[in-house]
């Protein structure tokens, strides 16, 4: 081996350090950036799985089992494809799902949207209060308590804070849905039939199936959703330059939203299963 091959060979790995060095520093940014407009996307699709959503969830799981498992493929691909409506129209728009919809179509249907919108929204707070009152009670917290204390924290972040910090709540709070996928490994279930009946649709034609199979659409694909997940995108003010970071967010939440979906009907129908046996 002579000096010209040693120095080629130094050469050849130093450019091999600076293509690496340029790749990371790609990369960190890339991931900069991502965790710069991560939010709105996550935060809609987890908080979906508020109290109303378990508890259905909770029954579909109950009631029939792993057999609802596949439709969680096609309710992830139909929660991803809306939400990614709206990300679209906030990031090149700017403006919210309400603006669009007055300016499309003017004052009147937008009003009988929102108050459409307000009506079910409505019916909606009520049972996550209700869930906070039967989740306190579990703790020999009284519901005359729990739900005054509840009510009085969401008036002062709606009213206190700002977008960001509710955001960060909210982000944080969804770190909580974790305890599912613990519940479920706790619960040991069958893997294997559960991953069975993920992929292969076992369809029952009787009222109580079909019945539970709109449930678990309408619990997982609601209203508000679109409105708030558009003002978020408008909030941070993300723009077309960002609109790939927005959909991996979109994505990151609707997948991660149905995991916990699995998990949840995962343990209610491990719980049936040894029952009936």
């Amino acid at each position: 081996m002579n000096w010209t091959s040693i120095s080629e060979s130094t050469e050849e790995l130093q450019r091999r350090a600076t293509q690496v060095r340029r790749s990371s520093r790609q990369l960190w940014r890339r991931l900069a950036l991502f965790l710069a407009v991560l939010g709105p996307g996550l935060i809609t699709s987890n908080v979906d799985n508020d109290a109303g959503g378990i508890s259905t969830y909770s029954l579909a799981g109950a009631q029939f089992g792993y057999a609802l498992l596949w439709s969680l493929i096609p309710m992830t691909i139909a929660l991803y494809v809306t939400e990614e409506m709206c990300a679209r129209m906030a990031v090149v728009t700017g403006k919210g799902l309400s603006d669009l919809i007055r300016e499309e179509f003017g004052f009147r249907p937008t009003f009988f949207v929102m108050v459409s919108g307000f009506l079910v929204d409505l019916g909606n707070v009520v049972a996550e209060f209700a869930g906070v009152a039967s989740a306190m009670e579990i703790f020999g917290i009284s519901r005359y308590i729990a739900v005054p204390i509840a009510g009085f924290v969401v008036w002062v972040l709606v009213l206190r804070g700002t977008y960001r910090q509710v955001e960060k709540v909210f982000l944080a709070l969804c770190t909580f849905y974790l305890a599912y996928a613990f519940s479920a490994i706790l619960a040991k279930p069958d893997w294997l039939d559960a991953a069975r009946h993920t992929v292969i649709p076992t369809v029952q034609f009787n009222s109580s199936y079909l019945l539970m199979v709109t449930a678990l659409v309408g619990t997982t694909i609601a209203p508000w959703q679109f409105f708030y997940l558009q003002a978020g995108f408008v909030e941070k003010r993300i723009g077309p330059r960002q609109y790939a970071q927005a959909r991996a967010d979109v994505i990151a939440g609707s997948v991660s939203c149905m995991v916990i979906v699995f998990f949840i009907i995962v343990s209610t129908a491990a719980e049936r299963s040894r029952t009936e046996t």
